[in-house]
């Protein structure tokens, strides 16, 4: 044993392997240095909705952070309408050097089972990594005598049609979630649209609506007034800031095990983009989403960070479409409905 320890000894320390050695490890650290990306040019991160959204909110902060870790400009661009697609369709014609990357939610996945789109989602995007999930938070009007969702699905079977339930608009993460779970759990309720949540929350505070899913920000100031009753959360997980709230999936009813529904927000480039250049992107907005400044901020908007990988990110999203569709297929959801 010994002398072929002293027979490795003498091989590596000859000049000739030590050479070889170095040449090796110089030609790895230019491998890693090769597959960095590093902008030359100011980068552009286009957004698909207006100003104040949660889209343009996590889009203002990682951009912000991500051009400290590029050390270069990272310029955010709105460009709202149809439902974050006029954005998706411009970034999906843009040039794939990574100087325009698109940040968007998830009706990119919901409207293409409503709508046609100019684009195929799937095939002329490069999804790079989902930022987080906004989970939402089912809730009803006190005077609505349910208390657990099991409740909810008693009553609704005996009074098919009579509770009526507010909404953003079909084809939003709020509605797609009330008919995920009327299909899952065999029961029929009265959709009631609204142009916006505020107007939403309004109407179910009066009892003109009796339930609805909402985000955090808009229902936890009327869970905490005891004006909202919160029958379950609808991620995957507990919210870190309601943790006593049960998910909808922990509710018991076997049926609603699976449920999961959130809004959640990603970044893609153009079809051009390469998948390594695509690779790259993804591990630099890996350190970002990692890092405490942007967690604190994810944290604030009752939001959870994802951060997968770049196929696993492209394999989620080609699932959130299929399970779109077929609900909507099921339903027989019409976009203005």
């Amino acid at each position: 044993m010994q002398s072929i320890l002293t027979q490795v000894l003498k091989l590596v320390t000859r000049p000739r392997t030590l050479l070889l050695l170095a040449g090796l490890s110089i030609g790895s650290m230019a491998a890693s240095q090769a597959q960095s990306f590093v902008p030359t040019k100011s980068v552009k991160l286009v957004v698909s909705f207006a100003p104040g959204g949660s889209v343009d909110t996590s889009g203002r902060f990682i951009a912000a952070s991500l051009g400290e870790h590029w050390r270069q400009a990272v310029i955010v661009e709105n460009k709202a309408g149809a439902d974050g697609n006029i954005a998706a369709d411009h970034v999906a014609k843009s040039v794939g050097d990574g100087s325009v990357l698109l940040i968007t939610s998830n009706a990119i996945t919901i409207t293409p089972a409503l709508n046609p789109l100019p684009f195929d989602p799937l095939s002329d995007l490069k999804p790079i990594v989902r930022v987080m999930s906004i989970p939402n938070f089912l809730v009803v009007h006190p005077s609505l005598a349910v208390y657990k969702v099991q409740d909810l699905i008693d009553f609704a079977k005996k009074n098919p049609n009579r509770l009526s339930f507010a909404s953003s608009g079909t084809g939003t993460t709020p509605f797609m979630g009330m008919a995920l779970l009327q299909s899952l759990s065999g029961i029929q309720m009265t959709h009631i649209p609204f142009k916006g949540s505020s107007p939403a929350v309004l109407a179910t505070l009066s009892n003109q609506t009796q339930l609805m899913f909402g985000d955090l920000n808009s229902t936890m100031p009327h869970i905490r007034a005891g004006k909202f009753r919160p029958l379950g959360v609808s991620g995957s997980q507990r919210s870190s800031l309601a943790s006593d709230i049960p998910t909808i999936a922990e509710s018991g009813v076997p049926v609603l095990a699976g449920f999961e529904t959130s809004t959640w927000v990603g970044i893609y480039g153009p079809k051009s983009m390469s998948h390594s250049l695509s690779q790259s992107i993804a591990q630099d907005l890996s350190v970002v989403l990692k890092s405490q400044a942007v967690q604190d901020k994810i944290k604030a908007m009752g939001a959870q960070a994802n951060g997968e990988t770049t196929d696993e990110f492209a394999s989620f999203m080609k699932n959130d479409l299929e399970r779109w569709t077929r609900l909507v297929k099921e339903l027989d959801i019409k976009a203005g409905d």
